[in-house]
């Protein structure tokens, strides 16, 4: 959960990182509004997963994240 005073992510879309379990490169499924794109570039790939970090790094968790939820 983030904080809702975070700041530090861009504006951002529903994305999922996957991480084929064939060994093949990662790639991002990025839902749009009109259906499903796939980013495999791998400087693309980077900046989602930057993102990804960056929001993971400042997300709450546990017990923090279900005192701010009540």
């Amino acid at each position: 959960m983030l904080p809702d005073d975070y700041v530090g992510a861009l504006p951002w879309h529903n994305f999922v990182l996957r991480h084929p379990a064939d060994g093949s490169p990662t790639y991002v499924a990025v839902e749009m509004i009109h259906g499903e794109e796939i980013v495999a570039e791998p400087d693309d790939v980077s900046s989602y997963e930057l993102l990804w970090k960056r929001m993971w790094d400042a997300a709450i968790t546990g017990d923090a994240a279900l005192d701010l939820l009540r």
